[in-house]
């Protein structure tokens, strides 16, 4: 198959298992240089979604600032963002003295279509000069629903079993730019050490798309005060296995990383299992009823992944898939085409993690020794 043609089969089925949320505008700019030099607010404007282009359910914003002139005037941490809605309400607060010392940054998804961003400084004679350089445009998600029988997934504010709101907190909906267009994409994946994040492969790739990406915690339900994280540095991906470890720009130090299967278990038909995810990009959902192993139902291909019958969504790449004891035996990555009528053939699929830990226990070179690290296992 020539390369041509590989690209537009990845293009497709990758539209297949992640979720187009939104579309980015990179030609929009407002810039919030300081009109005031006294403390206090010294820039303020509005920012709005395209009216003519379709109907817009949240905005987020991109910010670029000139870190290394205000690091040089000492005034590194001195100044904030405050966006409110057209009522005045309060909606996202950014603190330089606390949030990121990056160049540039995303805010959170903000659930209306227009916004006021507000720039105030604690020091007199500011320097700083803060430009809005990107705009996400988010509409009705678009995703293909892999759903065996009835959708049996709960929204997770629903969830009143302790150890699976615990679980569920390790779980992120990952938010990137595709590098084929100017869309919006969103999988699922979940912190595994303080700094070490996993997903698929099939999602972010490329330094391009990494470097947009969000990694976003807590999106438990719209309009949810979220904690935004992002993917500092690949450490190891594989394709065949369809994983990928990053380093995250900061620890996560509220919440314990799910715990993985490092040995072999057994995945027999029926044994149970539990999926927390973020299907088509929407607040998190677990899905437990009904929600079990399938492999010999269809002779499952190839050897490295299990079926399963948990209900998902395109979106929900990424997620954990767990036992009852919270354990992470796979990773979800694939779910059967909707066209499918055999019921026998409705199965979704997860790779075993017992088959990424056995790959990065030999893989070489610095970046898969930082992962064992991370997860303290030996090569």
């Amino acid at each position: 198959m020539g390369v041509a043609k590989v690209h537009a089969q990845f293009a497709k089925e990758r539209g297949r298992r992640v979720s187009k949320g939104g579309r980015l505008d990179s030609s929009f700019r407002r810039s919030f240089f300081p009109v005031e030099k006294t403390i206090g607010e010294i820039a303020s404007a509005p920012v709005r979604a395209n009216q003519n282009n379709g109907v817009v359910q949240a905005l987020r914003l991109h910010f670029r600032f000139n870190h290394d002139q205000v690091k040089q005037a000492g005034q590194s941490g001195t100044w904030s963002i405050t966006i409110k809605d057209s009522s005045g309400a309060e909606l996202w607060t950014f603190d330089s003295a606390s949030d990121s010392d990056f160049d540039e940054f995303w805010s959170t998804e903000l659930p209306v279509d227009n916004v006021t961003v507000i720039v105030s400084s604690r020091v007199p004679n500011s320097v700083l000069k803060l430009t809005c350089d990107k705009k996400i445009e988010y509409l009705e998600p678009v995703q293909e629903r892999s759903i065996v029988g009835d959708d049996n997934s709960v929204e997770i504010t629903r969830v009143t079993d302790s150890n699976q709101l615990r679980w569920a907190r390790s779980v992120a909906r990952l938010t990137f730019v595709s590098t084929e267009e100017d869309d919006v994409l969103t999988c699922t994946g979940f912190v595994v050490a303080r700094t070490l994040f996993i997903t698929n492969d099939h999602c972010p790739r490329g330094e391009k798309e990494r470097k947009s990406a969000i990694v976003e915690f807590d999106y438990d339900f719209k309009g949810a005060p979220t904690k935004i994280y992002r993917l500092k540095a690949e450490l190891a991906r594989n394709e065949p296995l369809d994983f990928a470890f990053y380093e995250l720009n900061k620890p996560v130090g509220d919440r314990e990383p799910l715990r993985l299967l490092v040995e072999d278990q057994p995945l027999d038909n029926k044994k149970q299992l539990i999926v927390i995810q973020h299907p088509a990009g929407l607040p998190k959902r677990l899905a437990a009823i009904d929600c079990e192993v399938k492999t010999l139902a269809s002779g499952i291909r190839p050897a490295t992944d299990f079926g399963h019958k948990c209900d998902t969504e395109g979106g929900s790449s990424g997620s954990p898939v767990l036992n009852l004891s919270g354990l992470v035996v796979g990773i979800h990555h694939y779910g059967f085409d909707p066209s499918v009528s055999d019921p026998a053939l409705q199965l979704n699929q997860a790779v075993k993690m017992k088959e990424i830990i056995d790959f990065i226990k030999v893989e070489k070179g610095d970046k898969a020794r930082k992962v064992r690290e991370f997860l303290t296992i030996s090569q």
